[in-house]
């Protein structure tokens, strides 16, 4: 349960400190005080999104602190999951929003991902909201609802289905791959083999290029590179550099027996003697290798040439023509198992299919259990909320047979489309919830949900943003004592301006704003019993309360 919160520079609150107690709190306070603020805060302690026009104006961060104890045991598998050690069975996290958008989440002082924080708030605390009513009326929300009363159960039977589905849409996909080659390669056979005898009658070579180009240039400059290679030789005939630096190294080998230093310029000298013997070496069989054929530079010529008009009529270099070459020796050669390969690969789908089918029915089988106990938990629910004669039913909708055999009739969330109906008058008939119920009925709907889903996540702490909206008389009476229920199994705060509501909870903290150097800044206390008569007297009468209305809030308050 909540048991401290900490709000600064949030919104318009500049700072907030509230302790907060198990059983039913009620919170008060004239519209725009600030008490969706206190829900908005809390709402990002269980992984909401966060905005820098959250942030107080002129500051430039705000920080929300909670504190939590815990006694959910899957709560506290998460955590250790984590490796987030508790402190006396509770937690403290931690949201820092920054106006330079570096903001970080903290549990027990050890950051955490915004994922992950979700993946707490599940079996932490809920937060209702006038939005969650809405959703009754779309009935693409109510998979997502059937699923949270049994979560850890459902996920058991919908993370196996959405495995094997997975590896359905990838056989799929690879069925679907092999198809299009093949049409493909059917549509183009004619071309893709006429293309394949060519590129094979070149004989291509990806460093020809490169290599004949080369050789072209030598060829084309015979007689300057003769001329050159010749000069390099004369030059080491003439001046007998070789002969001179050997005479050299071998006179400093003799000086070397009497001082080191003379041996190692003779080292030196070696090192130089023999790279100069090499060169003269290679200069002679470079002279010796040059061969000048006229013949053989006008077929480079007219390779390089060809090579060109074929690169230009593919739009492709020599090495990427080379490639392609590749690929279509590839594809024909693939070409004569496409029937097979398609064979085998739509034996695989049909097998895969049957699984999935199966792990669908499952999480079907699995959805509709939980559908019964809350069709049963639902209806008794909703006699204490003066719906003593409604009649509840899940309808579900599955494909036929024959849409079971085709891949695309599964889908991330399974087989299931599902639909609520309900007769709230006696005698009449059972009609879809979302075209049928009023508006207190919708709230006394969702309130009798939150309360079948409070027990079956043995959650610690729900919020209720205004469900009694639009609810008065007899039947905010029933509201009120259904929050109170709820109260004992898990702590209440409840956002209400009904009075009985007011009277039937523990405590009761009121929000109020007031403007203070040109500033508006909102604030919550606590009500001793005193205060709680005039709040209550206040929302009696609407205006400044009368004696009247004042002992009639005394009476609510005693009364409960």
């Amino acid at each position: 349960m909540l048991k401290h919160l900490e709000i600064i520079d949030f919104a318009i609150i500049d700072k907030i400190e509230l302790d907060f107690n198990d059983g039913l709190t009620v919170i008060t306070g004239e519209t725009g005080a600030g008490k969706s603020i206190l829900v908005d805060a809390i709402s990002l302690l269980l992984g909401d999104r966060a905005s820098q026009d959250m942030i107080r104006s002129g500051s430039d961060k705000a920080s929300i602190r909670g504190v939590f104890v815990i006694g959910n045991p899957d709560l506290r598998q998460s955590l250790y999951r984590m490796n987030i050690e508790m402190m006396e069975d509770q937690i403290e996290i931690l949201r820092e929003l920054s106006s330079q958008n570096r903001n970080t989440i903290r549990i027990n002082n050890q950051p955490i991902t915004l994922q992950q924080l979700k993946e707490l708030a599940v079996n932490l605390a809920d937060i209702h909201s006038q939005f969650d009513t809405q959703k009754l009326l779309n009935p693409q929300n109510y998979l997502e609802m059937i699923d949270g009363f049994r979560q850890e159960r459902i996920n058991v039977f919908k993370l196996s289905y959405q495995s094997e589905l997975e590896k359905l849409q990838e056989m799929v996909a690879k069925l679907r791959q092999i198809k299009v080659r093949r049409e493909s390669y059917l549509a183009k056979q004619e071309m893709y083999a006429f293309q394949l005898a060519e590129l094979e009658r070149f004989n291509l070579d990806k460093d020809e290029v490169e290599r004949l180009s080369g050789e072209l240039e030598i060829l084309k400059n015979f007689d300057r590179i003769y001329e050159q290679l010749h000069l390099i030789d004369s030059e080491y005939a003439d001046t007998g550099v070789t002969d001179a630096l050997y005479r050299m190294m071998k006179t400093y080998e003799k000086l070397g027996a009497y001082s080191e230093k003379y041996m190692s310029v003779a080292e030196r000298i070696a090192e130089h003697y023999y790279d100069l013997k090499e060169i003269e070496t290679e200069t002679r069989d470079a002279i010796a290798e040059l061969n000048f054929d006229p013949m053989r530079l006008d077929e480079i010529q007219k390779r390089l040439y060809d090579l060109e008009k074929l690169e230009t009529k593919y739009g492709r270099s020599i090495p990427s023509l080379v490639d392609y070459r590749d690929e279509l020796l590839e594809l024909q050669s693939e070409s004569d198992d496409f029937e097979t390969l398609i064979e085998k690969q739509e034996v695989a789908v049909k097998s895969q299919l049957a699984i999935v089918k199966a792990e669908a029915l499952s999480l079907s089988n699995a959805r509709q259990e939980i559908a019964a106990i809350i069709t049963r938990e639902l209806v008794s629910t909703l006699k204490d909320l003066s719906l003593a004669h409604t009649e509840f039913d899940i309808h579900f909708r599955i494909p036929d047979a024959s849409k079971l055999d085709e891949p695309s009739t599964y889908g991330i969330q399974g087989i299931d489309e599902i639909e609520f109906f309900i007769s709230t008058n006696l005698g009449e008939p059972l009609k879809p919830l979302s075209r049928a119920a009023s508006g207190g009925e919708m709230s006394r709907i969702m309130l009798a949900l939150k309360t079948i889903f409070v027990r079956s996540q043995q959650l610690e702490t729900i919020v209720f943003d205004e469900i009694d909206t639009g609810i008065s008389g007899r039947i905010a009476k029933q509201i009120a004592k259904k929050l109170k229920s709820i109260s004992k199994d898990c702590q209440v705060l409840s956002i209400t301006h009904i009075p009985q509501v007011v009277a039937m909870g523990e405590h009761h903290l009121r929000v109020s704003k007031a403007d203070d150097n040109n500033r508006t800044s909102a604030s919550a206390r606590y009500l001793d019993f005193d205060g709680r008569i005039n709040e209550i007297a206040q929302m009696i009468s609407g205006e400044k309360p009368s004696e009247a209305n004042i002992r009639s809030a005394r009476e609510l308050l005693l009364e409960n």
